[in-house]
This record gives C-alpha cells, structure tokens and sequence, in this order.
C-alpha cells in the first residue's frame, strides 16, 4: 500500500542520516571550512583560484597552481539554504549548523534552530511566510528550496526578473 511505501521511504532516509551523522569525514568536511591561504582580491576565495572573463565562455574561475583534494576553494554564506527532511533534527533551519543539545524551536511548527539569533534571523529573511506553509511543503521535498529563495529575493525582485524575461519567451 502506498501509505507503507510511504513510511519505509521516511525509515531509510533516517537511517541514511544516521550514517551521515556517523560518518567523520563527512563531521571533518562540516567542521574545517576554511581557506589556507586567502585570495588578495577575494578574501571568501583561495588563492589558487583566480577570476577570469571571456567572451566564450563569460565569468569564469580557473586555478593557477595544482590543489589537493578535500582543499577548501570557496568559502561563502548560501543567497539560500535548505535542509533534506531526514536530516532537519541534526542541523540548524537557518545556518545549517549541527544543533545543540538546548535547541530553540519555532512555537507554531517543527523547526529548530540552534538560537534564537537563528530564530529570528530566519523569521525575517523566509520563515515567518513558510512557518505557515510548513505541512504543505514538506510533500515537495527539493522545491521547498526554490520556493525558498523567492521568499528570500522578496516577491519585488522576482517580478523585475519575470518582466524582463518574459518579453522574449526563449530566454526563460
């Protein structure tokens, strides 16, 4: 039955979270964000990295020297984040830290938060319009992240952007 489905589903992505939480190098990777050697032009890029332009291929990065695997290049604050279902009670809602043990959670949903800085950063960028929504949203997984960052661009850039895309039909 599909409501059986439904739940074996929900059971192996827990497990699959367990064994990411399990996991050290995948803790090591989460832990150590930092570049070794900062870029003079941009302090959130390595400095093996450079930024390049040309007319085929437009903006683009390129290293200037070998780097090592597992090297940290870039290192940024996301426009916009979400959180896989089966990994929403380990992480932060907002800034996808592993939480604390005392979590701060959203009184009218199932969000947590790892303070109330989180809290209230996130009811002011996105929150405050899915807190709402929440139970709606879950059903559509990976499009949560797209609705997301409409919320977060504000309704007023989404409409610039669709004026100036939706004269000419093969540019969307």
């Amino acid at each position: 039955t599909p409501n059986v489905e439904c739940c074996e589903k929900v059971e192996n992505l827990r497990k699959e979270a367990d064994e990411d939480m399990k996991n050290e190098f995948v803790q090591e990777i989460y832990s150590k964000r930092i570049i070794s050697k900062q870029n003079n032009q941009f302090n959130a890029m390595n400095a093996a990295l450079r930024l390049c332009f040309s007319k085929h291929q437009g903006r683009f990065i390129e290293s200037t020297t070998n780097v090592n695997s597992g090297e940290v290049l870039i290192v940024e604050k996301p426009f916009a984040s979400w959180i896989k279902p089966s990994l929403r009670n380990y992480y932060c809602h907002h800034c996808l830290k592993s939480l604390p043990t005392n979590v701060v959670s959203c009184e009218k949903c199932d969000a947590l938060f790892c303070s109330t800085n989180c809290l209230e950063g996130s009811d002011s960028n996105y929150h405050k319009i899915e807190c709402s929504l929440s139970k709606a949203l879950q059903p559509i997984s990976k499009g949560h992240l797209a609705l997301r960052i409409i919320f977060v661009a504000g309704m007023d850039n989404v409409d610039k952007v669709s004026q100036k895309f939706g004269k000419d039909e093969e540019t969307v």
